[in-house]
């Protein structure tokens, strides 16, 4: 049967260094809000948890009282961190989508003797007509362009 959790709790004296690298592998996979108690306060411990995307690091003993507060925390902190890994993946994506533009652009200008601006309008109109995005329409430009030379 699937097991469907909301989130993984850890409680190690020392974690490995194996489980670190499991940990990473898993926040790719399945991004899940990881909360770690140990005993160990080693800067280097704390460098693999980071990287490991642990949401909360909890180094010593912990009142059971504090318990409820340490998740919300943890699970306010992985929203907060998906939501920038989200927006950056977005920026990301749209930076690129321009740089195809761009040279969609620039090969309509010395291709066809276009301004810019109606190089601009042409993809747009094109990407329009065929329900894509301007950056598809874009790199259907250069890939054609590529045919051509």
């Amino acid at each position: 049967k699937d097991i469907a959790p909301n989130l993984i709790i850890f409680n190690l004296d020392i974690p490995s260094n194996a489980l670190f690298a499991d940990l990473q592998t898993l926040s790719h996979q399945s991004a899940l809000p990881i909360i770690m108690f140990t005993r160990d306060n080693h800067i280097g411990t704390i460098n693999q948890a980071i990287k490991a995307d642990v949401c909360a690091l909890i180094v010593g003993d912990v009142e059971h009282k504090r318990l409820n507060s340490i998740i919300n925390v943890a699970i306010a902190r992985f929203k907060h961190q998906q939501a920038l890994k989200t927006a950056l993946e977005e920026a990301c994506a749209k930076l690129e989508d321009r740089k195809v533009t761009d040279r969609a652009k620039a090969i309509l200008i010395k291709t066809q003797n276009f301004t810019e601006d109606e190089a601009y309008h042409t993809l747009r109109k094109l990407a329009m007509d065929r329900k894509i995005t301007l950056g598809e329409m874009a790199k259907n430009v250069i890939a054609m362009s590529d045919l051509f030379k």
